[in-house]
């Protein structure tokens, strides 16, 4: 997943490919430095979101699993339309939340709501998004797709002095939470990497085949 600078043009949006798949097979044999590379780089990107003043919007128009799933949730805004899903995908190969996600799932949702999420790893439509507080908007692709760009022009012409304080001084009175949380999420998704199941897990996903845990 590319880290990717954030930009005050409203117009502007950023694909989510997810996991670079020929990089993650080809680290299996060394997992720990790789995932260590990996969420490095993911922490980054992480940390200017956090300390980018400007509001982030972000539209889910299609699949959003794994990584882009929890990197929707570091927004400030999101919207879905009625063809996406969603779905935290991690736990079934045995393998930790990243990219924030042990951070911003329970924020928004909740304790047991995120709970629920991670153990049943369940796909979530856009209609269990909105019920869920996932998302601001939902609605069908092309008239979500084309009226956004207008709601982020609306929104970026809030986001004055006194606006974007009162979005700064919430998020810090928990980022040192966030660093902390972040390196231990990176100790958890390696740990969860090296073990058997991890390996196993991850091996399965990139040859589409099922899991054969112990």
């Amino acid at each position: 997943m590319p880290v990717s600078t954030p930009t005050t043009n409203p117009s502007r949006c950023w694909p989510s490919p997810g996991r670079d798949l020929k990089w993650s097979s080809s680290h299996l044999q060394d997992p720990i430095t790789a995932f260590h590379e990996l969420t490095t780089r993911v922490h980054l990107c992480i940390a200017e979101i956090q300390r980018f003043l400007e509001l982030i919007l972000a539209i889910i128009n299609g699949t959003a699993t794994g990584g882009g799933f929890s990197l929707a949730l570091n927004c400030d805004f999101r919207t879905m339309t009625k063809t996406a899903r969603l779905k935290q995908a991690l736990t079934s190969h045995r393998l930790c939340l990243d990219v924030g996600g042990t951070c911003f799932l329970q924020r928004l949702v909740g304790l047991e709501r995120a709970l629920e999420i991670v153990a049943l790893n369940v796909w979530i439509s856009e209609k269990q998004a909105l019920n869920w507080e996932l998302v601001n908007r939902v609605g069908p692709p092309e008239k979500l797709v084309a009226e956004t760009p207008s709601w982020a022009s609306r929104l970026a012409e809030r986001s004055n002095h006194a606006f974007t304080t009162v979005k700064q001084l919430p998020n810090e009175s928990w980022n040192t939470q966030i660093k902390t949380q972040l390196e231990h999420e990176r100790q958890g998704l390696v740990s969860t990497v090296k073990h058997f199941d991890g390996q196993e897990g991850l091996s399965a996903f990139l040859q589409k085949r099922s899991p054969r845990f112990a």
